[in-house]
């Protein structure tokens, strides 16, 4: 799936007691209407086989609204759509556009086009995400490291109690049942994930190696208060200016990446200079395969479009002060979202006439180019409102450290 073999492999080693939902009155910004079609998830046990039924349909329905444009345009990162299916599978009605944007999502960009610079950093979780997530909704979550035996240990209680295991894969992968054993050879796990799993059992054998590489373990814990919506939104929003202006935790020196709107700017000039070759890395290509408008862009464009949705669900919990400077940045946001849907047109997957005779033609790199610098106007817009709404607040921010050179 849009990958190759070696950003595959790369990218592959780079990389909770049943939960009551949030109520409407605490949580409101959380959770949508109940959608109709979403599959009820129950436990069930046959022998030694015990599984989420249900959760499997539950976690292509996600997929199935994107293609319907029910949900965020983009809707393609892959820790997001897990939290989202492990939540929805407890009783939480929660969005993705909340999802992602309280994570951190919303307005970060990481740009490393080269393999020798950790092109892949904007895979890696933002400080505070799982804090923020429970602020929001409710949803405390946990993140522990466990050997093999550990770790089906707790997959097994977890299953029993209700909850999805989330693990670390190439794009994540769930664990939504187990075929218990008194042999540990007999004893298997049944995995769920878009790409990288290609079975519905996995033995013993394949489970404990997968452990020995990953080990972390995440689980939906409980539930806890909500804060209100406008404690929340404005503690995402704090995040959102920093993050945007590239003060990003997972930013390090010398790791040869440009953070925040700074980041799109130089995405921007890169494929505007033609002396940087779009053609495939294997044929000595400047730009590492993930950002010939593959998987290390589309996940961050959907941080666009999920940003201004979350940013109008919450926009109604500020003053009339505050108020319009959110819903401003909110359409900025929509408007960086349509400058992406060129972005996509001219160097995107699938685009018409072929990718490498897109990403080598001038036509088409000179109209990406502008498409993305056109963007990070319109980010820089919306972080302008987003700080305006904040200072009507009575919050200001400090100044950011400057950036990090390539």
């Amino acid at each position: 799936m849009r990958r190759n073999l070696v950003a595959a492999l790369v990218l592959a080693l780079a990389l909770a007691a049943q939960a009551d939902p949030p109520s409407q009155e605490t949580a409101a910004m959380s959770t949508s209407p109940v959608h109709s079609t979403v599959p009820a998830v129950t436990l069930r046990r046959e022998g030694n086989r015990v599984w989420l039924a249900g959760a499997k349909e539950l976690f292509h329905q996600h997929f199935d609204d994107t293609k319907a444009g029910r949900t965020t345009p983009w809707a393609e990162r892959c820790d997001t759509y897990m939290y989202l299916t492990q939540m929805r599978i407890a009783g939480w009605d929660v969005d993705y556009a909340t999802l992602n944007t309280v994570a951190g999502y919303g307005p970060s960009f990481a740009y490393a086009p080269r393999l020798q610079d950790k092109w892949n950093a904007h895979y890696h979780p933002l400080e505070g995400r799982d804090d923020r997530i429970a602020h929001a909704t409710g949803c405390r979550y946990r993140w522990q490291r466990h050997d093999a035996e550990q770790y089906w240990q707790a997959l097994k209680r977890a299953i029993d109690e209700g909850h999805a295991v989330h693990g670390p894969n190439a794009e994540g992968v769930l664990f939504i049942g187990y075929v218990d054993a008194e042999d540990p050879a007999d004893r298997k796990v049944l995995p769920l994930a878009i790409v990288f799993v290609g079975a519905d059992e996995w033995t013993w054998e394949q489970f404990s190696r997968w452990v020995g590489q990953r080990q972390w373990f995440g689980r939906i814990e409980g539930r806890e208060e909500p804060w209100p919506v406008h404690q929340s939104a404005t503690e995402v929003i704090k995040m959102m200016v920093r993050v945007a202006r590239g003060h990003d935790s997972r930013r390090k020196d010398g790791d040869g990446v440009v953070w925040g709107i700074d980041g799109i700017e130089a995405y921007a000039a890169d494929l505007a200079d033609l002396s940087k070759s779009g053609a495939p890395e294997r044929e000595g290509g400047y730009f590492q395969g993930g950002w010939r408008g593959c998987h290390n862009v589309y996940p961050q464009m959907s941080g666009r479009p999920a940003a201004a949705t979350y940013l109008r669900k919450v926009a109604p919990a500020f003053g009339d002060e505050a108020r319009p400077h959110v819903l401003a940045a909110a359409e900025a946001y929509e408007a960086a979202t349509g400058s992406w849907r060129e972005f996509a047109r001219q160097l995107g997957r699938g685009v018409e006439g072929g990718h490498t005779e897109a990403w080598t033609g001038e036509t088409n790199r000179t109209a990406g180019a502008a498409a993305v610098r056109q963007a990070a106007a319109h980010e820089r817009e919306a972080i302008a409102a987003l700080k305006q709404a904040l200072a009507a607040d009575g919050i200001e921010l400090p100044p950011t450290s400057a950036r990090v050179p390539r």
